[in-house]
C-alpha cells in the first residue's frame, strides 16, 4: 500500500491491494475520519481538516498497517 502526495494540502490517494477499513486519527488521539476502502485507488478529501500530523490505520482481514500523514 502507498499514498501520495505526501505531505498533502487537500487530497490524498491511497492504493490498496485488498479491501480495508481506514481510520484517520489526529495527534490528540481523536478519530476524525473513517472509511471503507476497496481494492485499487482510493481518494480522500482532507481539505476540511486542520493543518497537522495525522495517523492513518488500514486494517484488512490479513494485515494491519499504520502511516503518518502530514496535512499542510
Amino acid at each position: 500500500r502507498f499514498s501520495y502526495p505526501h505531505p498533502t494540502t487537500e487530497r490524498l490517494t491511497i492504493q490498496t491491494n485488498v479491501e480495508a477499513d481506514m481510520l484517520l486519527i489526529n495527534n490528540l488521539g481523536k478519530l476524525v475520519l473513517a472509511r471503507k476502502f476497496l481494492a485499487g485507488e482510493n481518494n480522500l478529501d482532507l481539505s476540511n481538516l486542520a493543518t497537522g500530523v495525522y495517523f492513518m490505520t488500514l486494517r484488512s482481514e490479513t494485515s494491519y498497517e499504520r502511516f503518518k500523514v502530514v496535512k499542510m
